[in-house]
């Protein structure tokens, strides 16, 4: 069932017209998507519970190429039916006062629309069939084989790109990086391709059905740090020192780089954490740059890339900055920020780096 004939369907089972059943379906996904993105467990009575994973970084290995590839850290979308809740969630959310303040009506029809919404798909997978939201994902049935209970269908949660790329917003300048043979590191797993499990959890429903096969869902990161990444495998090693650092962004730079077991603590270092409800703004005042601005209020001048990448809509050029320009302050949880830690700022440096070379 496609993403419009589930409004049609909605539609006739609750009376309004699609217009209507739209704009909430599309409230319900907002809502959801929201509180997924802040890593919280939202609960959909007699129906099931969203929830985010974090999956550590890793080394995926590629048995027919035998290429091995670092792979980020990353936030992974679970639907746990309510069949196989055993434990409610200590925190989660019920979206029906959420979404009756965000669509504007009584919470007795934001509750009707969700348990309307909820039934249908459990009517639809009980048919054998799929049911796609925009935006949000798709539930389907994955028939898989068990030695107790023979062939059965279970049912499975598949995050549409969307609301992947908005859980994992925090990881989105990190790319999978292509490793040189004999790299390894201690301490991060190596993946072989093709025997991964499906993420999402699943639970049975009793159908006699043929195994199929389910690739992996991997997860699309985007970044802007390839090119530093890449490049640090082609030294042996690198010195941090101390240097004095000039106000403006245009000046020669020592080509030291983070070595590769720094990069991959500063990956590992990244963790899931709620930001504040507003951030911090200031207004970019004459003789002052984003290196003054970084040092000023997150302790250190390397730290003017985050300044610059969470304004990245409206500076074209790190370099000029336009007086009067207002300017968001990043959180330091968003990007791991700590003027206490070598790693910290040798991480902003190398991206720093990386960053400027494209104003060259």
């Amino acid at each position: 069932m496609t993403h419009k004939e589930l409004i049609s369907e909605m539609a006739q089972r609750f009376g309004f017209t699609q217009s209507k059943v739209s704009d909430l379906l599309d409230a319900t996904v907002s809502v959801l998507s929201e509180k997924l993105s802040e890593n919280i467990p939202v609960l959909i009575q007699n129906f099931g519970v969203f929830e985010t994973k974090k999956r550590a970084e890793h080394i995926s290995v590629n048995l027919q190429t035998q290429q091995r590839h670092l792979v980020p850290p990353s936030i992974e979308v679970n639907f746990k039916p309510v069949s196989d809740i055993k434990e409610q969630p200590e925190t989660f959310l019920n979206p029906a006062d959420l979404l009756a303040n965000q669509a504007n009506i009584p919470n007795a029809e934001s509750e009707a629309f969700l348990k309307s919404l909820s039934d249908l798909i459990t009517e639809t997978l009980s048919g054998d069939e799929e049911i796609k939201i925009k935006d949000f994902g798709t539930f389907r049935l994955i028939p898989i084989q068990e030695r107790e209970r023979g062939n059965v269908n279970l049912l499975g949660f598949v995050p549409a790109t969307a609301l992947k790329e908005l859980v994992n917003k925090p990881f989105s300048h990190f790319e999978t990086i292509l490793l040189n043979e004999g790299v390894t590191f201690e301490g991060v797993e190596e993946v072989v391709e093709g025997k991964t499990q499906p993420t999402a959890p699943i639970t049975p429903i009793t159908e006699p059905v043929q195994r199929t096969k389910i690739p992996p869902v991997w997860i699309p990161i985007l970044g802007g740090v390839a090119i530093a990444l890449a490049s640090l495998f082609f030294f042996m090693q690198w010195q941090v020192g101390k240097q004095p650092v000039k106000d403006s962004l245009n000046h020669n730079r020592p080509s030291s780089q983070t070595s590769p077991a720094t990069m991959i603590s500063s990956v590992e270092s990244v963790r899931m954490k709620e930001l504040p409800e507003s951030l911090e703004k200031v207004v970019l005042q004459e003789g002052k740059t984003l290196r003054l601005i970084a040092e000023d209020k997150l302790g250190n001048r390397e730290f003017w890339v985050y300044i610059y990448l969470k304004n990245k809509n409206k500076i074209k050029n790190p370099n000029i900055v336009s007086v009067g320009t207002e300017l968001i302050i990043p959180d330091p949880s968003e990007y791991n920020i700590d003027a206490s830690d070598p790693q910290s700022i040798a991480k902003a440096k190398a991206l720093g780096d990386d960053e400027l070379k494209k104003f060259l």
